[in-house]
């Protein structure tokens, strides 16, 4: 989808610089360490779609407030203490929406039979329990119960939060009223397996003509579990957040070359490789062994290695590198690479690679050496074969 943002955030980004991307997927990831502006971004984003008159749902991650088991008074109120006021659904409904909550999600349980039937089928498939909306002395209430375990009992009171973010959320996943949901750590309080659920539940929408055919998702995570890439445009969708303004591979980055090398990466990407694109500066080694080693150095040196954003991921052998160093270029990634000497003298297409960045010809003239990398790496290999 076409549709131009332009992004600044002067508190965290050098020289005013500005965010612009103007092509969209219809499911699309914002990822990065904490403190790199993502809840900003994300506020900015529903915005400036608003005031383009889609109609945009953000949520924050603050979204249970209302809905949770104890009311806080040092801090607040929660709206839902007594339940929902039947005289005032329709302006809780707009206050939880203007102040991105979720617990509008259950006012329009209430509202809406169509959404109800499907959230209590869900819910009764996946947790064995049944949904109820009961009203007492003109409060709304949402009570469960568990098959064959006794009596039903109150949602907010004795129910997860887990289990009340898959509720809310499902809600707004399966209402086709908004164009676009923005949702900041859908991950929250949900086991793995419900991450992916949830997930899998957009892709559904997505690839159902019988939905809004308008309707996009931008999902800011912490969760390699929310990071879903399966061909090259889920690649171009991903938005990456380091220090300074963020990143992403367009279209016109992607030759047949890169295109091949793209592809050929995707496989690879499970959910302990997705980390790459959570870290700041990530490190790739070449296996198993030579993370373990590299990590228990920096511990044994005190070194809080992962938490100023750096993390060591083994590629599973030398000729998988090339890909990793390619996707960090296209996305401006500060990656390091560290591999064993004998790499120049396999046909690996990492060599290919380097030589079509600037880099490494910058740290060559550094060290004195101004001869092209790849005559460099030429006279090295036959000094050597001589030995």
């Amino acid at each position: 989808m076409d549709i131009p943002v332009e992004i600044v955030i002067k508190e965290l980004w050098k020289d005013n610089k500005k965010f612009s991307k103007s092509s969209w997927g219809r499911l699309n990831f914002f990822v990065g360490p904490n403190g790199t502006g993502k809840s900003l971004f994300a506020e900015q984003l529903h915005k400036q779609l608003e005031s383009c008159n889609y109609k945009s749902l953000y949520l924050n991650a603050e979204r249970l407030y209302g809905f949770e088991k104890t009311p806080y008074d040092s801090f607040g109120m929660g709206v839902a203490k007594g339940g929902f006021d039947t005289q005032n659904l329709d302006r809780l409904l707009v206050s939880s929406t203007e102040n991105h909550l979720s617990g509008g999600a259950f006012i329009k349980l209430k509202k809406r039979m169509d959404l109800r039937i499907t959230i209590q089928s869900t819910i009764s498939q996946l947790f064995d329990r049944e949904l109820n909306i009961d009203e007492r002395s003109g409060q709304l209430y949402f009570t469960l119960y568990k098959k064959g375990f006794g009596e039903k009992y109150d949602l907010r009171m004795h129910e997860s939060s887990g289990l009340k973010q898959i509720i809310s959320l499902l809600v707004f996943l399966y209402d086709d009223s908004y164009d676009f949901l923005i949702i900041d750590e859908p991950e929250l309080h949900l086991h793995p397996q419900f991450q992916m659920f949830l997930l899998n539940e957009m892709r559904k929408i997505i690839d159902d003509p019988n939905t809004n055919p308008n309707k996009c998702f931008f999902i800011f995570t912490h969760s390699p579990n929310f990071i879903d890439i399966r061909d090259i445009a889920d690649i171009e969708n991903c938005v990456i957040f380091h220090h300074n303004t963020p990143t992403f591979i367009s279209q016109d980055d992607v030759n047949a070359d890169n295109k091949y090398d793209l592809e050929s990466l995707i496989p690879k990407l499970n959910s302990y490789l997705k980390q790459f694109l959570f870290a700041t500066d990530p490190v790739f080694v070449e296996g198993n062994t030579d993370q373990q080693i590299f990590s228990l150095i920096l511990n044994k040196i005190n070194i809080p290695f992962d938490a100023v954003g750096h993390s060591i991921l083994d590629v599973g052998g030398k000729e998988k590198f090339a890909f990793f160093y390619k996707i960090n270029k296209l996305l401006k990634i500060n990656a390091k690479f560290i591999a064993d000497l004998d790499i120049i003298f396999y046909k690996t297409k990492l060599l290919q690679s380097i030589s079509e960045y600037s880099d490494c010809s910058v740290y060559l003239n550094e060290e004195g050496i101004t001869e092209p990398i790849m005559q460099y790496i030429g006279k090295f290999k036959k000094q050597n074969s001589m030995r």
